[in-house]
């Protein structure tokens, strides 16, 4: 089972063999690899920033720009943007609001928004023109990635070799620059 999204879930209970965690570091009971780092992006589509122009800093994106925001699903709060160790923004009237990066950056594509979203979701739109990066010279906050498992006394051989080949292919994307995941995205 392949289960996508951003709840805490209790490893026991969920049968989670292998699991990624962007952020916290899990448990001390896990098998941890710590994979790299990435970092969240201000992306808008070209449509809108034609139609708006290109914001001049980050108060004048919120002030003119339509903001989505993601929902905590184990809080039910908004995240906010965490632009880096200094700056997080609760957008004030975001226009969309979910609980997922997928729909998100579908209504960013879509033209009807501007959000912070991770940059391995833009890479492949970026590249292709699709998005365009707002205020790049912006900070941003580098967010650990970790593929963990749990600590068992008998772990399957395809546990094991899933494991290992997630962390090359994972590890290749958010290693170093990133330019790596790019190539392999794009």
């Amino acid at each position: 089972m392949t289960r996508l999204n951003a709840a805490r879930l209790n490893n026991v209970e969920n049968q989670i063999d292998i699991g990624l965690r962007i952020g916290s570091e899990p448990e001390p009971w896990m098998v941890v690899r710590h994979l790299g780092y990435t970092r969240e992006l201000l992306v808008a589509a070209p449509s809108l920033v034609e139609k708006l122009g290109t914001p001049a800093d980050l108060d004048d994106l919120l002030a003119r720009y339509p903001t989505g925001n993601q929902i905590n699903i184990n809080t039910g709060r908004s995240w906010g943007w965490s632009i880096s160790d200094t700056v997080q923004v609760m957008p004030k009237t975001p226009r969309f609001i979910c609980d997922d990066a997928y729909s998100e950056l579908a209504a960013v594509l879509a033209g009807a928004i501007c959000a912070l979203i991770g940059d391995s979701y833009c890479w492949p739109h970026l590249a292709a023109g699709r998005l365009v990066e707002l205020l790049p010279e912006l900070e941003r906050y580098r967010w650990p990635v970790f593929l963990y498992r749990p600590q068992r006394s008998i772990t399957s051989p395809r546990v094991l070799a899933v494991f290992d080949w997630l962390t090359e292919i994972i590890g290749g994307m958010y290693g170093g620059d990133n330019v790596a995941g790019r190539a392999r995205l794009s």
